[in-house]
């Protein structure tokens, strides 16, 4: 941040939300210099914004929550899956029949390997094609998986004990494909109907 030292010094060593709430409080005093009443004024209004959005997201994702909930509720039951990663699958999704099976949706997703085995060895690569947005909600998926499952735990481990190099940044293949046993989500058109009384209506 460009700033007077003085102005750098108090928000120093502070917290994201202590520093917001500095800049909110922070005003300015007779005989302050015009380089310290804009930057002031500009931490100021920047606070602001970030208070604002930080409300409005909250609000978005309560929503975000409500409608998953009532379209994929299973989804929300996995180790480490929350309303945003569920709805980012859900947009990929799209809708029933759109992928003729699990390993086309991870293709999609670009979660499936791609061969990059030579003549005396056999490896596997990263896919970074397909859609991006739902490779990133993934990826923030299989990192507490991979500490909190049990199931991914035991996969990393057996495929570890196979010589199997897994990358941090790999997605692990059952974190990253509809588990069996999870149902496909429901059709938008229930959404308004599984609403919690009092909501406003959902999508049809």
């Amino acid at each position: 941040m460009s700033a007077p030292e003085a102005l750098r010094a108090e928000l120093r060593g502070r917290t994201s939300k202590q520093q917001i709430a500095s800049c909110l409080a922070r005003t300015t005093r007779r005989g302050d210099d015009i380089e310290l009443r804009a930057t002031v004024r500009a931490l100021r209004c920047a606070a602001e914004r970030i208070q604002t959005l930080t409300t409005e997201a909250r609000e978005l994702e309560k929503e975000i929550d409500l409608l998953v909930q009532a379209m994929a509720p299973e989804l929300l039951a996995l180790v480490g899956v929350g309303p945003i990663s569920t709805a980012q699958v859900l947009v990929g999704w799209s809708h029933r029949g759109r992928f003729r099976s699990d390993a086309a949706f991870a293709a999609f997703a670009g979660a499936a390997p791609i061969p990059a085995s030579s003549r005396l060895t056999t490896r596997h690569r990263l896919n970074r094609a397909g859609d991006r947005q739902l490779s990133r909600a993934l990826h923030t998926v299989v990192p507490v998986q991979a500490r909190a499952d049990p199931a991914t735990r035991a996969y990393i481990a057996k495929r570890s004990a196979e010589g199997e190099v897994l990358p941090r940044r790999a997605a692990l293949p059952q974190a990253r494909r509809r588990p069996p046993g999870v149902q496909a989500p429901r059709t938008p058109g229930t959404i308004s109907r599984a609403r919690q009384p009092g909501t406003q209506g959902g999508l049809t």
